[in-house]
């Protein structure tokens, strides 16, 4: 049975996912202006997710990255956030970005499952903010370019959680593709 089934009882409406990543050429030179060459990993995060029921504004997370936890905010509120690294602020970060782009995010319940390694330098929160952002754009019927969804992605992370981080992870999450490496230049 599936951590979504197990927990909300009943199974998603869809997933998204998406891969980490690793850096071959460029440490940190993303956020200062330089190049970097890239390439996305076979693990992957993957976000189940469906509607909250009708009339809930209620938000609910659930990982396996912290079993028994349950994460919730409103939907209204998801940008009403004390910066920090909460796992919930990743997740609230991702709504909020979506949300000032003018996408009518719908209260969701979601379980995430992934097999990167959390700290391992792949990405692993740079997978979830764009596996989410995918399916809660699905969920909202709205679409966005890969670019600006890896700038949800950044813009959450730097925002709502306070990681000062380049565009790279999520450029390459959007992006990368199986036995392919991403350049990308950021010197201007």
């Amino acid at each position: 049975m599936s951590l979504f089934q197990k927990h909300y009882g009943q199974p998603p409406s869809l997933a998204a996912s998406a891969p980490g990543r690793l850096e071959v050429l460029g440490n940190h030179t993303d956020y200062n202006e330089g190049f970097v060459l890239s390439c996305a990993v076979g693990q992957r995060t993957t976000v189940s997710l469906r509607r909250a029921p009708e009339g809930s504004a209620a938000c609910r997370l659930v990982s396996e990255w912290f079993p028994g936890q349950e994460a919730s905010f409103d939907i209204a509120s998801a940008g009403d956030f004390t910066p920090g690294r909460a796992w919930a602020n990743y997740a609230r970060g991702v709504v909020a970005q979506l949300q000032a782009r003018g996408i009518r995010v719908p209260a969701f319940w979601a379980a995430v499952r992934s097999d990167l390694p959390a700290s391992a330098g792949m990405s692993s929160s740079a997978a979830f903010e764009v596996a989410l952002a995918r399916g809660l754009l699905a969920l909202a019927g709205a679409e966005m370019p890969p670019g600006e969804i890896a700038r949800v992605g950044q813009a959450a992370e730097s925002l709502a959680v306070g990681a000062r981080t380049g565009l790279m992870d999520q450029l390459t999450s959007c992006l990368g593709k199986r036995n392919h490496l991403v350049w990308s230049d950021y010197r201007d």
